[in-house]
């Protein structure tokens, strides 16, 4: 059964019914938290990672930072968390500095230095949420990941195997869940 976005105070909705799949993607990343600190969620290419990582921020109870590793996927994940969330999000990077927003979408070259990790606080964020998780595995990439030691972590990735697959495997408690190209093709909704 595909769920609805309800409307908050403000009367704001984002106007998108999740597919069974991404419900599916949402309750199975929540359970994998409920007995790890950190879950992989690997969906092929269109599929909604970023509606479902959308998903699971609005819906988290605390403040949640969005890592990115490139400058077009911080606007891209600004806009989809406002469409989502109905909420203002802040972009940590380079010259720009986040302020008291619940929602932060931050590029890894920006925040992985120690003092903008300092400035930020271990305990800023109950959430991390890495996009284009196959990244992580270097060290540069893993310091806000470390850093940030209490936050629950959920990775997403359309090409885990892209990356050093055992390295990756060490750095998720669990695999949460598993919407690969072929499931995609196979139920219509990619060709």
């Amino acid at each position: 059964s595909d769920f609805m976005m309800e409307p908050d105070a403000s009367g704001f909705i984002s106007g998108h019914t999740a597919r069974w799949y991404q419900e599916e993607a949402h309750s199975k990343i929540l359970a994998s938290l409920q007995d790890n600190r950190s879950a992989l969620c690997v969906m092929a290419t269109g599929t909604g990672k970023s509606f479902v990582y959308s998903t699971l921020a609005r819906y988290w109870d605390g403040p949640v930072l969005v890592l990115v590793h490139r400058d077009e996927l911080l606007q891209q994940g600004k806009a989809h968390l406002e469409n989502v969330t109905g909420e203002a999000v802040e972009i940590e990077q380079g010259e720009g500095r986040s302020g008291s927003a619940r929602l932060v979408v931050a590029s890894v070259q920006s925040i992985y230095r120690k003092s903008r990790l300092e400035r930020l606080g271990k305990d800023r964020f109950t959430l991390i949420i890495a996009d284009e998780a196959h990244h992580y595995v270097a060290p540069t990439y893993r310091r806000p990941l470390d850093y940030f030691a209490d936050a629950k972590l959920v990775g997403f990735t359309a090409t885990p195997d892209r990356g050093d697959a055992l390295a990756l495997g060490k750095m998720f408690d669990d695999v949460a869940y598993v919407m690969d190209i072929q499931d995609g093709i196979a139920d219509g909704w990619l060709v």
